[in-house]
């Protein structure tokens, strides 16, 4: 399953990791939202994807949690988000306890359409951790 990852490390802190993921009914622009970060922690994006159903289900009906949330399933066909969400992830998101970003609905090559979701899976770090690496 191909990912854009930002840290190649298995960093356990305190909260795990949290994911985030986000419905597409329709080609255009939806809002994700992340966010499960205390004031005094940061996002630290591990991994993020698109991916839709392959599994024989309408198109546009994505996997939903029983909170509405859109998430992968093994049946799943994925792909890596495009470098231009992966830059305003970085930009809009790392460092911060909390943010929202446009996520442009993608098409997927290698699924032949578009995608259903994105997904971003983030864990929530001490904001000290961004001084200690800045020197």
């Amino acid at each position: 399953m191909p990912r854009v990852v930002y840290l190649g490390c298995q960093c356990l802190w305190r909260r795990g990791t949290h994911t985030a993921g986000q419905c597409h009914k329709s080609p255009g622009t939806s809002r994700l939202d992340l966010g499960a970060c205390l004031d005094h922690e940061m996002l630290l994006i591990v991994d993020s994807f698109q991916g839709g159903r392959q599994d024989g289900h309408v198109v546009g009906r994505p996997n939903m949690d029983r909170h509405s949330v859109c998430r992968y399933t093994v049946s799943d066909c994925v792909e890596g988000i495009t470098a231009e969400l992966s830059s305003r992830l970085a930009k809009t998101c790392v460092g911060r306890s909390r943010c929202s970003v446009l996520v442009d609905v993608g098409w997927m090559r290698s699924c032949n359409s578009f995608a259903d979701y994105t997904q971003v899976t983030y864990q929530c770090i001490p904001s000290e951790f961004r001084l200690a690496t800045m020197l």
